[in-house]
């Protein structure tokens, strides 16, 4: 999850709690992906960024696009190779082909919009980059929603959520994924003219349970309540659209804040186990491009 009022507590909690909240693509202040002007040396999945295109792999390749806030980015991660990156490695791996990257992500998006939302993902689906790519595409990655939460959390912490739980904001904003999900999917298929791809929908794990600081920021068991459900509806409107456009949603909660997880979404195991996750899913929407 990429919203940086939930992911850097320490300086900001007090602008959550007065509702000053700000909106989130990359730090500024962290590591950046390499770029082709970059001393440093790209993944072996070799990748393009919306801006900036690094050398491509030679002969047929795996054209691969991702959409997502700034958690996929790697912005909370000095710039890691998050499970975006580490699933092109994978499905290099798997199909033996090279695999062209173009980052959608965080800063990288094409909208207007300060913090990367399914709002802000799907008005990207109108600039002509953003077209051009997902026609081409054989795998889409979209990993994206929780910065929706940053209208929401403000509520909650000045007990002007609604309903008798105070918890109606939150089914609100899950009422705002579920549009958003189905019609970011559905405008995918109009791009593609029904051209099928393999599609793959990320969700996030809950940032209460993850962050103490923030847990004793709201209400007493929040993360129990008001938490679960949030990410529990994420989940549910990513799962629901993807059922309905043959894509297929991956759940990252028992992975990172389960019994086995360690509960940071950041670390090195968190974003191995998603990725891993990703792949697990197959590649079989590739037909002669994949093993899987």
């Amino acid at each position: 999850m990429s919203w940086t009022p939930l992911r850097i507590i320490g300086a900001t909690l007090a602008l959550i709690a007065s509702g000053a909240v700000a909106g989130c693509g990359s730090d500024p202040d962290e590591k950046a992906k390499p770029s082709a002007e970059s001393s440093e040396a790209p993944t072996s999945a070799e990748s393009t960024s919306a801006t900036t295109t690094t050398t491509e792999p030679s002969g047929e390749v795996v054209r691969y696009v991702a959409f997502g806030d700034s958690w996929p980015e790697g912005a909370h991660c000095g710039g890691c190779d998050s499970f975006a990156y580490l699933w092109a490695d994978l499905i290099e791996a798997e199909t033996g082909l090279g695999v062209e990257l173009t980052s959608f992500m965080g800063d990288a998006e094409e909208s207007g919009a300060e913090s990367k939302t399914s709002a802000s993902l799907l008005e990207s689906l109108d600039q002509d980059a953003t077209r051009a790519a997902v026609s081409s595409a054989d795998v889409i990655l979209i990993a994206t929603g929780p910065n929706t939460l940053e209208t929401v959390v403000p509520k909650i912490l000045s007990g002007h959520c609604g309903g008798s739980d105070g918890l109606n904001c939150i089914r609100k904003a899950g009422q705002a994924w579920d549009d958003d999900f189905d019609a970011i999917l559905d405008e995918i298929d109009r791009i593609r003219s029904g051209r099928p791809a393999l599609v793959r929908l990320v969700n996030a794990a809950n940032v209460f349970v993850m962050d103490q600081e923030l847990a004793s920021a709201v209400p007493k068991g929040f993360a129990a309540t008001g938490g679960e459900l949030m990410f529990e509806l994420l989940t549910r409107a990513q799962c629901d659209a993807a059922e309905s456009h043959h894509a297929v949603c991956v759940d990252v909660r028992p992975l990172i804040t389960g019994p086995d997880g360690d509960g940071d979404e950041n670390s090195d195991a968190s974003m191995q186990a998603v990725a891993d996750a990703l792949i697990d899913t197959g590649l079989r929407e590739l037909g002669r491009k994949g093993r899987g």
